[in-house]
């Protein structure tokens, strides 16, 4: 079996959707299945809690994502659950890309619908759309690049930003999220060595 291949039965989603994650060099993720038992998205600052924990191989910094997109980070673990930030967090962001221009930004929720979050740093003369769709970026450190996120649905170039003002509606309601994946990056630790050695 190929990567995409494998992925897509650990996600257990169509190949229509999983067409949107682009994955061009050898696998190098492991997707430990889960389910939350605790969540908020209400408030400023939303967590979650998951009933896999440093038993099943899950680490603090992993990444969390769902069949339909991204869902946080993980914060702290014990030995059959983990706790995390949710995208919708005040200190919670990813590196993220409107697909059809090559144009990376980030992802920031704006604290006030669940559905929605900010794609900021996108310059002012950047040609970006409604329903222009946007995914992870080649620069994330805990998502894989291509991993779906959301839909553009408002432009504005307001008077004297640098930067577009762009809305995206998330393609994961975390207000009924139940099954994710925490995605287990296999190349982090010799990443992080290298960098620690290049610094």
């Amino acid at each position: 079996k190929d990567s995409i291949q494998e992925l897509q039965e650990q996600l257990n989603i169509g190949i229509d959707s999983f067409s949107r994650i682009a994955i061009a060099e050898p696998v190098t993720y492991r997707l430990i299945p889960a389910k939350v038992v605790q969540s908020t998205y209400q408030n400023r600052n939303n967590l979650f809690t998951l009933n896999k924990g440093s038993n099943d191989m899950v680490t603090p910094f992993s990444g969390v994502i769902s069949s339909k997109g991204i869902v946080g980070v993980i914060k702290h673990t014990s030995k059959n659950y983990a706790s995390g930030l949710s995208i919708l967090h005040s200190e919670q962001s990813a590196s993220v890309v409107i697909d059809s221009l090559k144009e990376v930004g980030f992802l920031q929720w704006d604290f006030k619908d669940h559905t929605l979050a900010k794609l900021e740093f996108i310059p002012r003369h950047v040609k970006a759309k409604v329903g222009q769709t946007v995914s992870v970026s080649h620069l994330s450190y805990v998502f894989p690049e291509g991993t779906p996120v959301g839909e553009i649905v408002n432009v504005q170039k307001n008077e004297g930003s640098a930067h577009l003002d762009i809305t995206v509606k998330l393609y994961e309601d975390l207000r009924n999220l139940k099954h994710v994946y925490v995605v287990k990056n296999l190349g982090d630790q010799e990443k992080k060595e290298l960098e620690e050695k290049t610094n």
